[in-house]
């Protein structure tokens, strides 16, 4: 509870929020969801608990931000509605899973693999980050040359 007030707090204190937000935002998640899937003890896990709820509320309001901002009005009530199905529409479909997973993997892992999936969205987001920046900074000594 403590980490998801933090980071819907640091997102709604953000005036725009960008792609390095939600890429921070998603690794924070991942990596706080691996601490929590395998920490040695109860004591720990509550402390992996607070990243790992801050970046959860933080990448969720982000994309709510975004989607808010970035969407065109006449089509922003179905990109919410198409966000929500998402988010919400995927627990029918991984409950299952995970409960497989917990069944036949192992508790852990039942856990951890979705910090594993979080941390394997924060790359691509990290790329896209590195990517248009670079062109930024490609396009702005370009334009002070000439």
């Amino acid at each position: 509870s403590v980490g998801s007030l933090a980071g819907s707090l640091v997102t709604a204190g953000r005036a725009v929020v960008s792609v390095r937000f939600l890429a921070i935002g998603v690794a924070v998640l991942g990596l706080g969801n691996v601490a929590v899937a395998w920490s040695p003890n109860l004591a720990i896990a509550f402390i992996a608990a607070v990243p790992l709820g801050a970046g959860g509320a933080a990448f969720v309001s982000g994309v709510n931000a975004v989607i808010q901002v970035k969407t065109p009005p006449d089509m922003r009530g179905r990109i919410l509605a198409l966000s929500a199905v998402a988010f919400l529409g995927s627990t029918p479909v991984g409950g299952p899973f995970t409960g497989w997973v917990a069944d036949h993997v192992s508790i852990e892992w039942s856990l951890g693999y979705g910090g594993v999936a979080a941390l394997a969205c924060a790359v691509p987001l990290v790329w896209v980050y590195l990517g248009a920046r670079s062109r930024t900074v490609l396009a702005n000594e370009a334009h002070s040359a000439s």
